[in-house]
């Protein structure tokens, strides 16, 4: 569920891009330093100058080929500038729910449960942990050592963000607040209707935990069940 004052400008906006960065300090973790975009002779945009802090919820309105999907793809790199003008605080992680869910994408044997556990990497973050108490075991070499042990600490404090602990309930939590039932999880991604491949994808980006999430036109696929869950 998302903190309420999210909640709250989502209903009202349910039918527009959402940006929502989210974190607890504020500063500033976004700046678009003068973006302009032009397809030949039509502007998309043109000297776009914003500061968004931390801890805040944007609603992008506009007619249809205003290009606010089109922001969206320069904010995750999908769409190159010559000169990006993006500014992100450094690692800052972006989650996009896309206004149009890539079929092929979500066309997979992949089990619904683990498509949702893969959200959080916290698997793999584990298996690396592993390995590298085992290299730090048998290294002798000082230098080598010390490389070894800063890995090790940055895998724990990945690990720690991503709530290892705590994380099963975390997503127990999204899946029965968007209303996914038990029966889906163990079915294979490729088998639920497009609607139904929206509603997981939405649940994946909440669990994924980004500091940044972008919904393009997020309530468009979602059953009355989920948007309660998102917007209250």
């Amino acid at each position: 569920m998302l903190p309420d004052f999210y909640s709250r400008f989502l209903k009202q906006l349910s039918c527009v891009i959402i940006l929502m960065i989210l974190n607890e300090v504020w500063v500033i973790n976004m700046i678009l330093d003068n973006l302009t975009l032009s397809f030949g002779v039509q502007d998309i945009f043109r000297n776009i100058n914003l500061s968004i802090p931390k801890n805040e919820c944007i609603g992008i309105v506009g007619v249809n080929g205003a290009g606010k999907t089109t922001l969206f793809k320069i904010i995750t790199g999908e769409l190159k500038l010559s000169d990006r003008k993006i500014i992100l605080e450094k690692n800052t992680r972006v989650g996009l729910l896309p206004q149009v869910i890539d079929e092929k994408t979500l066309d997979s044997d992949i089990l619904i449960l683990d498509y949702l556990l893969s959200g959080r990497p916290i698997s793999i973050l584990q298996r690396k942990l592993d390995k590298a108490y085992d290299d730090v075991s048998i290294e002798k070499n000082e230098s080598k050592q010390k490389s070894i042990l800063n890995k090790i600490s940055y895998l724990q404090q990945m690990l720690e963000y991503y709530e290892v602990y705590n994380a099963e309930n975390i997503l127990l939590k999204i899946i029965v607040g968007m209303g996914i039932e038990d029966d889906l999880l163990m079915q294979p991604l490729k088998t639920l209707s497009g609607g139904q491949k929206s509603k997981v994808a939405f649940a994946k980006l909440l669990y994924s935990k980004p500091e940044i999430i972008l919904l393009d036109e997020p309530t468009n696929h979602l059953d009355k069940e989920s948007k309660d869950y998102v917007i209250i």
